[in-house]
This record gives C-alpha cells, sequence and structure tokens, in this order.
C-alpha cells in the first residue's frame, strides 16, 4: 500500500489540464492560500526547506502557473502569486479532493 502512494507522487496528475506533480500542486495551492506570504512563510507552511521552496516555484514559474514581485516598499522578500492558469490547476486540485 506504500508503495502505490509513493508512486502516485512521482507521477503527474492532471488538474484542468494542467499536469503538475504532487510537490508543485501542494505548494501551488499554499501560494493560492497565503497571499503575499513569502519565501520563509511557504516553507513553514509546507514543512519544508527554503531551498526546496525555491526549486518548486522556480517549475511553477517556467510553467507560467505563478508570478514573482517583492512587497511594496521591500524589495529584500520575494513573494508569488498564481496566475488565472495556477488558479485553473487549484480548481481541479479542490475538485480531485
Amino acid at each position: 500500500m506504500l508503495n502505490v502512494a509513493v508512486q502516485e507522487m512521482k507521477t503527474p496528475r492532471d488538474f484542468n489540464g494542467i499536469k503538475l506533480y504532487y510537490s508543485e500542486i501542494h505548494a501551488l495551492e499554499a501560494i493560492n492560500n497565503h497571499k503575499d506570504a513569502n519565501i520563509s512563510m511557504l516553507a513553514e507552511h509546507l514543512a519544508v526547506t527554503v531551498g526546496a521552496v525555491w526549486q518548486v516555484a522556480k517549475k511553477l514559474k517556467a510553467k507560467g502557473l505563478i508570478e514573482q514581485y517583492h512587497p511594496q516598499n521591500n524589495r529584500k522578500d520575494v513573494c508569488f502569486c498564481p496566475t488565472e492558469s495556477g488558479r485553473v490547476a487549484c480548481e481541479g486540485h479542490a475538485q480531485y479532493h
């Protein structure tokens, strides 16, 4: 049974026409649900390292699912927001559950 769960995490799943891996869809969902959360906040919420958040964010950005920005008057912190495609994938994930 554990092997099935592990294998499912390694296989991309279709969320409204967008194929994403387990880590990608859950990071995208965290970005969608936590507006103006910086990298550290997302890492804490997802219980992963800051480096892991950067890696998955880079993949999501390359797929056009998120955009990167700096909060107003703060050039140090980096935040992300979902694009329209990212929101569509999140809706597909919600329907999946």
